[in-house]
């Protein structure tokens, strides 16, 4: 069977599990007449489709000889000349066509398919670049593949290959890896290897594959003796490898670190292939055992692969175009000696594309993995750029330092592979020249980032962590190696939730670095391990607190008591002081508007609440971290993720002046690749509106994407059945009539369209969290406004908005009286916060 795979147009780099041209195209590709004999008309059609793709992606694979009318194959006389006028076509618009392989329909017949890559002619310094982490036990053979594959010399059985890999004396006496080496194969657009047989890998050699190369494999060479296992786990989080070859010793079979290896790929999601090694000094029934043993493996639960033995150049294609779905695991069996099979290792590695995402329009992040003095030169620190683009002459700012701290760094020039460039674009690895740095002010792990992030630094942070290994148990205030991208600390666990953990354990873990403070980014994997204890999760969102923040919050804490008997004895501060049971007491019980503990009219309410976000917008977002510890963050991605956007999305945020959730619909967009998608801020308060708008600007967000309105939620100035979502996050609780509110969203909202709530509720399920909520409402929250933005009644009244809010089951009915169905809520911390959910019918 032959299978068509759609293109994905929403990545910049291509993945192979979608490497088929879409209908459009594929229907030009169907008319035989016009393969055989193109008119001009066709040409043209075509050319436009190549290009339209070239532009999507550096390269794609299309099919010769199939058809929809149930007629499959060619003769070979036929396919030769439709290539060569596809060839010419693909030519014109500045690429080649690469025959891969020639498919016989059956046994019987000579009809055949002729399966193809069309790849666009590159840049002299502009180059698809695919990083390769080599993994294995030590002795496995790997460096000695990787002197042949990239010096194009074959192995004389006692290590020549690999001698031209080595970069340490001891590494060339014992013929084992001790550190990270690099070295690079280049392809060019027509799919040959442009590597020359040469002594040594040197910056000429670098330089010279580069320019004359389409593609560019870089392979990471890691190491593969267990003394060495925090170097090789570095390696794999630091360089983020696109994939990862597993080499094994057809003789050895699965021993010492193999497993161990596999593992780590597995746990960072990094798709895998094997390459066994020494045929040519195997006996044949021990090569079987050693592939039946990696089957077994492969299949087993932990693994869950396809293994696929590759034994011809259709075996080739088929690994390659469903390779990136990460189920697929491509064996391949070479003798470096004898040249076995190394020709079908070269047309995989031909095949393979980059799997990182497109982040160009990102403000940069630049992570640095090794760091270099070089006289004449200065410091020069190499790594990888995660976001963003960066030129020469770029403004960033390095850090964080011992004590958090960013600082201002000038790139002077930039290299990729020892070549000279103009701009590093997210996803390639480079190495800056930097301006007035000192080697010894930087070090590994250490970020290169845009000052529009406004970057911040980090102690602690929190992990959601499965425990792989452990002998005993593991308890609070036990010590680690976190690796977590470019950065390998020892870090302790502060608290967790569990007593203790055991092998198997889940559990999200509370860490404090030993060192340093880092930066670091929610969703990041990380590897826990000491010893033979490993450990595997993401970081998370909740307990995210920024040095800066975190010395104010601790001052604030010790501080309280002695800053609460001051307040008690200040009547400027405060005109009645009725005890926390008393206060809810009344609210409950009274059913007229309120603010603060004032009786007022409905429009003086609207009008005091305007005041109060008037007199809080400057600090609005710092007192959303204090009073819910920066949980209100957690919340609010989780709001997000529960909306679920599609491509063309249009959503309206009510209530959302300084565009929390509107940046983050945006980058959830941005990150899951989906397309066109657009986001209108409607708020009653002009200053929060600024606020946010100022914001946006320093993100880099465009003004098509997200536009600012001022507007009541209870008289939105939009027509109906225009958004395709309707958000509002702790804002619904300030509307003088909720059920006007809800009124107005049901009408802009078209049909089908999904409302959600985020908001705090007034009903908590567990005692014990309802007291400690209740003290800290009425006790410090005012107490931290006053400290913070000097606005003690503001937060008196926001505090007293939460209690008067409906429970979660009456606002859910009121939610279902304004028309809308399939409502439901999801409570988080027993009930403190709530997401409401419902749609208006189609």
């Amino acid at each position: 069977m032959f299978t068509n795979v759609c293109n994905d147009s929403s990545e910049n780099h291509l993945n192979h599990n979608s490497l088929k041209l879409d209908l459009n195209i594929n229907s030009l590709l169907n008319q035989k007449k016009e393969l055989l004999k193109p008119d001009p008309e066709w040409i043209g059609l075509f050319s436009d489709r190549i290009q339209t793709k070239l532009n999507e992606s550096t390269e794609f694979m299309i099919d010769i000889g199939k058809f929809h009318n149930n007629q499959i194959g060619m003769t070979i006389n036929e396919l030769d000349t439709c290539f060569e006028n596809l060839n010419e076509i693909t030519a014109s618009v500045g690429a080649n066509l690469i025959l891969l392989c020639r498919k016989q329909i059956d046994h019987s017949s000579n009809f055949y398919v002729y399966e193809c890559l069309v790849r666009r002619k590159s840049k002299d310094d502009d180059f698809q670049e695919v990083r390769i982490a080599v993994v294995g036990n030590v002795d496995s053979g790997k460096s000695t593949l990787l002197g042949v594959l990239t010096h194009c010399e074959l192995d004389n059985g006692r290590g020549l290959a690999r001698q031209k890999l080595f970069r340490h004396k001891h590494e060339i006496e014992t013929g084992r890896t001790s550190s990270i080496g690099n070295d690079i194969l280049g392809f060019d657009s027509s799919g040959k290897i442009v590597n020359k047989p040469t002594t040594h890998g040197n910056a000429q050699q670098w330089s010279k594959i580069c320019e004359e190369s389409s593609k560019v494999i870089t392979f990471i060479d890691l190491a593969g003796h267990e003394k060495y296992l925090k170097t090789t786990i570095f390696g794999m989080t630091s360089h983020s490898p696109d994939y990862a070859l597993l080499m094994i010793g057809a003789n050895a079979g699965i021993i010492g670190m193999t497993k161990e290896h596999l593992g780590v790929t597995l746990a960072l999601n990094i798709p895998v292939f094997v390459v066994i090694t020494k045929i040519d000094m195997c006996p044949a029934n021990i090569l079987q055992s050693t592939i039946s043993s990696l089957k077994k493996i492969l299949k087993s639960p932990g693994c869950r692969k396809i293994p696929i033995l590759v034994e011809s150049d259709e075996d080739v294609v088929i690994s390659a175009t469903n390779f990136v779905s990460e189920r697929l695991c491509p064996i391949f069996q070479v003798s470096n000696v004898e040249g076995t099979n190394l020709d079908y290792l070269k047309k995989f590695l031909n095949l393979l594309c980059s799997r990182a995402h497109n982040f160009d329009n990102s403000p940069a992040e630049f992570q640095i993995d090794e760091i270099y003095s070089v006289p004449g030169v200065g410091t020069v620190v190499s790594g990888l750029s995660i976001k963003g683009v960066i030129k020469a002459n770029d403004i960033l700012l390095l850090g964080p330092d011992s004590l958090g701290n960013y600082h201002n760094v000038a790139i002077k020039s930039i290299h990729r592979k020892r070549l000279a460039v103009k701009e590093v674009r997210s996803g390639q690895t480079a190495s800056f020249a930097l301006k007035k740095v000192k080697k010894n002010e930087v070090r590994k792990g250490m970020m290169m980032l845009c000052p529009s992030l406004n970057p911040k630094s980090f102690w602690e942070f929190e992990g959601e962590i499965l425990v792989l290994h452990h002998p005993t148990t593991i308890t609070a205030r036990y010590q680690a190696m976190v690796h977590c991208g470019g950065i390998r600390q020892t870090a302790q666990i502060l608290s967790m939730n569990q007593n203790c953990l055991r092998t198997g354990d889940k559990a999200k873990v509370h860490f404090r670095f030993i060192k340093n403070p880092e930066y670091l980014t929610v969703g990041t994997k990380l590897i826990f391990r000491e010893g033979r204890t490993k450990a595997i999760g993401t970081l998370g969102l909740a307990s995210f607190i920024d040095l800066e923040r975190a010395i104010i919050l601790i001052i604030i804490l010790k501080m309280f008591v002695r800053i609460s008997q001051s307040i008690r004895r200040a009547p400027n501060l405060i005109r009645t002081r009725v005890s926390c049971q008393e206060q809810i007491r009344c609210l409950a019980n009274d059913k007229t508007n309120h603010f603060g503990f004032q009786a007022v009219s409905d429009q003086e309410k609207f009008d005091k609440v305007n005041e109060v976000f008037d007199s809080v917008a400057k600090n609005y977002d710092l007192m959303n971290d204090f009073m819910s510890f920066g949980i209100h963050r957690y919340w609010k991605s989780e709001f997000i993720q529960k909306l679920r956007p599609y491509a063309g999305t249009k959503l309206i945020d009510v209530a959302g002046g300084t565009g929390d959730i509107a940046f983050e619909f945006l980058q959830y967009a941005k990150e899951n690749g989906i397309p066109d998608c657009s986001v209108t801020v409607c708020d009653v308060n002009e200053k929060m509106l600024q606020l946010g708008r100022r914001r946006a600007k320093s993100l880099g967000i465009k003004e098509s994407d997200c536009q600012w309105i001022a507007g009541d939620a209870m008289n939105l100035p939009f027509e109906s059945n225009v958004f395709d979502a309707y958000t509002i996050s702790f804002g619904i609780r300030n509307a003088v009539d909720i059920n006007q509110v809800l009124a107005e969203a049901h009408r802009v909202l078209k049909p089908g369209g999904m409302f959600l709530c985020l908001e705090f509720s007034s009903q908590i399920n567990n005692p014990l969290i309802k007291i400690f909520y209740d003290w800290y409402s009425f006790e410090i929250i005012p107490v931290i406004g006053e400290l913070v933005t000097a606005q003690w009644n503001s937060y008196q009244y926001l505090v007293e908005s939460i209690r008067k809010f409906p429970d979660q089951e009456t606002f859910k009915q009121m939610i279902e009286m304004n028309d809308f169905k399939l409502v439901y809520y999801d409570n988080y911390l027993s009930g403190m916060t709530s997401i409401h959910y419902g749609y208006k019918p189609s």
